[in-house]
């Protein structure tokens, strides 16, 4: 008998096409079931039914569909469905929802239902198909899409110019919406292994971690878990080894900790810290990762910006220092010349009177004329401009040497303290000069220090790496040897650290201090090639720190002191060149005082007649260095055309680079410093004939 609900296919008869529709079943990729719509009950189902879920068909038939569902909620739902279905008229549903394989696996399914209410008895079709790997992608999608999107927050929240707190604060605000319910902290690790934490967000349920820190070593797995760039993943701290708990902090169940190198190895470490267990999963992971990552990036650039803006500070003070210094060179070079020609009249006058009282004023004139002379030196010094007699320098010496006179010049309420450096390199530098320096630097402390302190000079070898001279712009990298001063003092504030080196700033009340002491100091660093910087707080002291590079040369006697001999005198013929006209005078009647005969010169070309009509007679030309039109070293060389050899000596009110290479005296080039007395120049001149002559 023919059965009326399966039609014949091509004569296959009924049992022929039920056989066929069975393979063409089977062959389906989805799975198909067919179940009695009132029970439930499966009656069908096809092959794929065992791939799809891990059931045999024959397993199937019999049991309701719902067995099927994880839980009894999604078993309820569906039937919910049907009735609906039913109710409305509606032909079927389609629905995407979880379903469980036989062994326990869940998986997403897309199934489409097929009400067939008007069959005896009615039927429902159930066509399944596996969409997991495709919810996957989706979530992922969503999942990328939410990371981004809080990567985006954080990265458009950061402004030029904002702080690296205020951008830290930042990302722990995002980040802990991006993980409600989760504690997340910014934490640094120090060069020892010393975990801070710095900045925390955290729920009401878990307590404030903010200053508080932990020694990591303490945590060897922990520590070489981060040192090594890996994320520490704990999803239930009761089950770790180690005691995580101690170094995770309390109140933690569960942690993700994701290091951060952006400078050199482990510097930070971002937390992420739950009060139950919990399993992160790759997502969180990930965007825990790569927020801490981006965090990097930003602060590495802030980084970068701050010490450009650093340098380019630096940068603006030097220039700034290089004109002022340029001025005060000027200005101390036209001065000289106009003390050369008081000092020289005095003297002069002096020579000539008896009377007591004028000869007391003349003197006091004198000592006016030196105060004002030592001011001109300090600018000199100030602007690099005054000749260093340099040599093989050891500071541990020098510093040993000068300690009793700067004990005496700070008085016994000061205690004087000196830790000189073992093997200390040796430095090429004008002793004197850095005594100076030494000098100036203890009464600066003396005065910060009214109601007495502790001075301490200290000298080590340093060296000043790329990294160093990166972040200071008037550093070379190389070895140094380090020469500091520290006192504890009333310190400084900022603005004044700013101004502290220019030329007549005082921190001083009126009357004390000429606001030039360490603008000296400063000169006579930068002209010994070194660096200069300063560091002090309010209330805290203040420290100096000179950096001076190190000489390949041994230290070196000091000259004896010719100041306290005899001025010889002469009898040589001088030819003078200056053109400052008091100075010219005030020179040419010293000299002629001590038996010299002065033929003198307005300019070069005035000087290159005169020695043409004296060629043989003139011993030694005697010129100043900056005139008009042609310097006094070019016109040493044109008379020396006609007259080899000729002895020279210059003067000058402050050094010319013809003269100093970069500000140092050359070796064999005879040289005066203005302003100078009648003898000083009188002994120069008579030291450079006898040279002369072997």
């Amino acid at each position: 008998m023919r059965d009326a609900h399966t039609p014949s296919l091509g004569g296959l008869g009924a049992h022929g096409t039920r056989l066929f529709l069975a393979e063409v079943m089977d062959s389906l990729t989805d799975a198909v079931i067919v179940a009695d719509i009132d029970s439930l009950r499966v009656e069908y189902a096809n092959g794929s039914v065992q791939d799809a879920f891990g059931y045999p068909p024959e397993a199937l038939i019999g049991e309701p569909i719902v067995v099927l569902y994880p839980d009894d909620e999604g078993a309820v739902a569906f039937r919910r469905a049907v009735d609906e279905a039913l109710s409305d008229g509606t032909p079927g549903f389609r629905s995407e929802q979880v379903f469980a394989r036989r062994d326990g696996v869940r998986t997403w399914t897309e199934m489409t239902t097929r009400l067939v209410p008007e069959h005896a008895p009615a039927k429902l079709v159930c066509v399944l198909r596996d969409i997991t790997e495709r919810k996957l992608w989706e979530d992922a999608l969503v999942q990328n899409h939410a990371r981004l999107e809080l990567l985006n927050s954080i990265l458009s929240g950061v402004k030029l110019g904002m702080s690296v707190e205020a951008v830290i604060d930042l990302t722990l605000e995002r980040l802990s919406k991006h993980f409600p319910g989760v504690r997340v902290s910014y934490c640094t690790v120090d060069d020892g292994g010393t975990l801070v934490v710095t900045n925390s967000v955290h729920p009401e349920v878990m307590p404030a971690l903010a200053g508080t820190s932990r020694d990591l070593n303490q945590f060897p797995a922990y520590m070489s878990s981060l040192r090594a760039g890996e994320t520490v993943v704990v999803a239930d701290i009761q089950k770790e080894p180690e005691g995580y708990a101690a170094v995770i902090g309390a109140g933690t169940r569960a942690a993700l900790h994701v290091p951060m190198e952006y400078a050199q190895g482990l510097v930070a470490v971002m937390c992420l810290d739950s009060s139950v267990s919990l399993a992160w999963s790759m997502h969180a992971i990930t965007t825990a990762t790569e927020v801490a990552s981006h965090l990097s990036f930003v602060l590495k650039d802030a980084e970068a910006s701050t010490t450009r803006m650093q340098l380019e500070e630096q940068l603006r003070h030097s220039q700034k220092m290089e004109a002022v210094g340029r001025l005060a060179g000027g200005v101390a070079h036209d001065f000289n010349n106009i003390l050369t020609g008081i000092s020289g009249y005095v003297e002069l006058i002096l020579a000539q009177i008896d009377e007591p009282q004028a000869r007391r004023d003349l003197e006091q004139i004198r000592r006016f004329s030196d105060r004002a002379a030592g001011l001109t030196r300090q600018l000199l010094a100030f602007s690099r401009r005054q000749p260093l007699l340099v040599s093989a320098v050891d500071l541990n010496d020098l510093v040993r040497s000068t300690l009793g006179l700067i004990g005496r010049l700070i008085g016994e309420d000061v205690d004087l303290q000196f830790e000189p450096g073992a093997g200390l390199a040796v430095v090429e530098a004008d002793a004197g000069q850095i005594e100076q320096v030494l000098m100036n630097l203890a009464v600066n402390s003396r005065d910060a220090m009214p109601g007495g302190g502790r001075l301490l000079i200290e000298t080590c070898n340093v060296y000043l790496d790329h990294d160093y001279a990166r972040s200071h712009s008037a550093v070379d990298p190389g070895e140094y040897v380090m020469l500091s001063v520290s006192d504890t003092g009333i310190g400084m504030d900022s603005d004044s650290q700013e101004r502290i080196f220019e030329p007549f700033f005082t921190t001083k009340e009126q009357g004390k201090g000429t606001g030039l002491g360490l603008s000296t100091v400063y000169g006579i660093v930068k002209q010994h090639e070194g660096s200069i910087w300063v560091y002090s707080e309010l209330g805290r002291g203040t420290c100096f720190k000179i950096y001076l590079p190190v000489s390949g040369g041994k230290p070196v006697a000091e000259p004896v002191d010719q100041s306290c001999l005899s001025v010889p005198r002469g009898d040589e013929t001088v030819l003078l060149v200056e053109d400052e006209p008091r100075v010219r005078d005030a020179v040419k009647r010293a000299l002629e005082n001590y038996g010299y005969t002065v033929l003198s010169a307005l300019h070069p070309d005035e000087a290159a007649t005169v020695f043409g009509e004296n060629v043989h007679s003139v011993d030694i030309l005697l010129s100043d260095v900056v005139m008009p039109g042609c310097d006094g070293i070019q016109l040493h060389d044109r008379l020396c055309v006609r007259r080899p050899g000729l002895p020279v000596l210059f003067m000058s009110g402050y050094t010319d680079r013809a003269i100093l290479e970069d500000g140092i005296l050359n070796p064999g080039v005879p040289f005066i410093q203005k302003p100078f007395s009648p003898a000083q120049l009188v002994r120069k001149v008579r030291a450079v004939l006898d040279d002369s002559l072997g």
